[in-house]
């Protein structure tokens, strides 16, 4: 989505040379352009930060520059919304969800559930545009923070909602991240569902020529072959992606992938399984990835029960306990108490793991009360 703001013309020999490796001259000129976007922003001319802004969004994402991504972002929204612009708010905030909700800590709020709450005001400003492309993509936030609440039917039809506007306009990559988060809806309990969604996803992906999307697309089929009980193609799809991944050197990505192979060989006893999640615990510290860090420490907690060390597992499941708290994932939260629960057990301290169990069977009533008024 773009603006009004004038451009400056390039001979088709430049852009030609600039296209041909584009992230290469992002990494050379992210410094200038996030310096531009300052500069505009304190020029008031709001068409051009919020257009500059933007225009970053990916690159930061891939590149797990967002600091750059975040500041670029709530600096230009002040200025829009001093200035109501409301079509650069709506980018903007939009682009600055993406961020806080996978990579900032400190909210007095589960994540997933300020990405909702978030995402429903960004409906309504696309609606009074009027802009299909953006109300898809404020649906498709708000189908993900619906998933994470356990309402899998409601989540399911305001994907199908996105689809339908997207489809008519063209807009292949909300088509592409509608049937995403419609897989991920149906989920590990209905992988066979799932995985014609991303099948669809992964063509749509090919189409439109976005290596990034794919690369999504190629992990969750990993994953959805994987619990269909197809772990050949599974392992196979998740390590192609990890390839993928690191060809764009996309950490975020690669570390999805990592904590799923270490799910899968913790699933098969493979001795690749710890140091696939000591790597994917590593990235996810570095990188702040709340919830993959969240995933990682539940593996890394059953191995070691596994293993008979219950005082590493208890503390690996608490620190994830603690993690998807703040992440407002409640069928993860569920699970991983009932598995500290058995840790508790392990070792003895059983009024603890009675306590974490009946947490546990009360959140997974919440959840099964969402989907019954569904």
């Amino acid at each position: 989505m773009h603006g009004t703001a004038p451009r400056w013309p390039l001979s088709p020999a430049t852009a030609a040379r600039l296209l041909a490796d584009p992230l290469q001259w992002f990494a050379a000129e992210l410094p200038a352009l996030t310096a531009a976007a300052r500069q505009a922003c304190d020029l008031k001319l709001d068409e051009l930060a919020w257009d500059l802004a933007a225009s970053l969004e990916k690159f930061c994402d891939i590149r797990g520059a967002y600091d750059d991504w975040r500041h670029t972002h709530e600096r230009a929204l002040r200025l829009c919304r001093a200035a109501r612009n409301k079509r650069g708010e709506a980018v903007l905030l939009r682009g600055l969800l993406e961020v806080i909700t996978w990579t900032s800590e400190g909210r007095t709020k589960p994540a997933m559930v300020v990405m909702r709450e978030t995402a429903e005001r960004l409906l309504r400003l696309f609606t009074e545009l009027g802009d299909d492309r953006g109300m898809a993509d404020a649906l498709i936030q708000i189908s993900w923070g619906l998933v994470a609440q356990g309402a899998k039917e409601e989540a399911l039809a305001t994907a199908t909602r996105a689809l339908r506007l997207a489809e008519p306009s063209g807009y292949l990559g909300g088509q592409a991240r509608a049937l995403q988060v419609q897989a991920v809806a149906h989920g590990e309990e209905d992988p066979l569902r799932a995985l014609p969604c991303l099948e669809r996803a992964l063509e749509i992906a090919e189409r439109l020529g976005n290596p990034r999307l794919k690369a999504t697309v190629v992990q969750f089929l990993g994953v959805g072959h994987a619990f269909a009980g197809d772990l050949g193609t599974g392992q196979d799809m998740l390590n192609r992606s990890i390839t993928m991944a690191r060809e764009l050197d996309d950490r975020y990505l690669e570390t999805f992938s990592l904590v799923y192979l270490a799910r899968l060989f913790t699933a098969i006893g493979d001795v690749r399984a710890r140091p696939t999640a000591d790597l994917a615990l590593a990235y996810s510290r570095a990188g702040n990835f709340g919830h993959h860090l969240a995933d990682a420490l539940a593996v890394l907690g059953e191995l070691n029960l596994a293993a008979g060390d219950t005082a590493a597992a208890v503390g690996c499941l608490e620190e994830s306990v603690d993690v998807w708290r703040t992440r407002g994932w409640l069928p993860f939260l569920a699970r991983t108490l009932r598995r500290l629960g058995d840790a508790y057990a392990a070792a003895g301290d059983h009024d603890a793991a009675a306590a974490v169990r009946a947490e546990a069977d009360d959140l997974t009533g919440k959840v099964s009360h969402q989907t019954s008024r569904q």
